[in-house]
């Protein structure tokens, strides 16, 4: 799940008709063709169910959109731009991979605020995270904070003797998700009517717990914000059940910008917090 399968990128460079050759460091960017973007979004919508596929075709449809957008007319940019964003939300609905995840956030520029500091598809790669609830959210002191949006619980001042303290932190109306970096790492929270199925492969850690929200309104901030500041996201009012799971790219060098947090919440009676998938010790720290 980490990496794109043997060969995969050999199997797109059939599919899509296009030189893969050794000396290309920058494909597909050599590659790219903005005549033939709406043919690169067919194949990439065809395959999107094989993440490893949709990784490559990703680079391959948003380098063409890229080109596309400084050749198309003004009044035309709308009529260009709609299916792409189509085709993100669906290919990150068919498969939720971290890759991909990470993938996105990287093509939206999140830590730029002018337009000259991203790419030309950077707006739209934005606007199709949002749709699909995916969001950045900025780790400190290796926190991230989930909580009720009217909750005013201190995580800070939970002690060591909190149950999974290594994984999270845990206090009435609130969660502390230890990414155990500093920096932007990226957020989807998905928001179930039941338990979901077993993906904890993916993943490098998964753990469990319960969550009180009353307010209807789940918040994501970070330790370093204001707590006003932060995502809202709307849930059913009352007990949650969340399963928490992290991905680290593992040649990340301990790089918050490589790290994707998956938060999934349902209606569940209270349980106690449990650990479903444990750290390998030997992953990134």
């Amino acid at each position: 799940m980490i990496y794109p399968s043997e060969g995969s990128a050999s199997r797109v460079a059939q599919l899509a008709k296009i030189a893969l050759e050794d000396w290309m460091q920058d494909w597909p960017i050599e590659v790219s063709d903005p005549a033939r973007l709406d043919e690169f979004i067919e194949l990439l919508l065809a395959h999107k169910l094989d993440w490893s596929l949709s990784f490559w075709l990703l680079d391959l449809v948003l380098e063409s959109a890229w080109d596309d957008m400084c050749i198309a007319p003004q009044d035309r940019r709308t009529e260009r731009t709609e299916p792409l964003i189509d085709a993100l939300v669906a290919v990150w609905k068919a498969t939720k991979a971290p890759r991909i995840a990470l993938q996105l956030e990287d093509w939206a520029c999140v830590e730029a605020a002018d337009p000259d500091e991203m790419f030309g598809v950077s707006p739209l790669v934005r606007e199709a995270r949002r749709r699909v609830g995916l969001s950045t959210a900025r780790s400190a002191d290796g926190l991230i904070y989930l909580l009720d949006s009217a909750s005013s619980a201190e995580l800070a001042d939970q002690g060591a003797d909190s149950v999974l303290f290594d994984y999270l932190m845990l206090a009435e109306g609130a969660v502390g998700i230890r990414t155990r970096v500093n920096g932007n790492v990226s957020v989807a929270i998905d928001v179930l009517d039941a338990a979901p199925g077993d993906d904890n492969d993916a993943f490098d850690s998964v753990t469990e717990c319960s969550l009180r929200v009353d307010s209807s309104r789940l918040k994501l901030i970070s330790p370093a914000s204001d707590a006003h500041d932060g995502d809202l996201v709307t849930v059913p009012a009352g007990w949650l059940r969340l399963r928490v799971s992290l991905f680290q790219f593992p040649d990340s060098n301990a790089s918050a910008d490589l790290q994707h947090v998956q938060i999934q919440c349902w209606p569940a009676e209270h349980r106690k917090p449990a650990l479903v998938k444990e750290q390998n010790p030997n992953a990134p720290q």
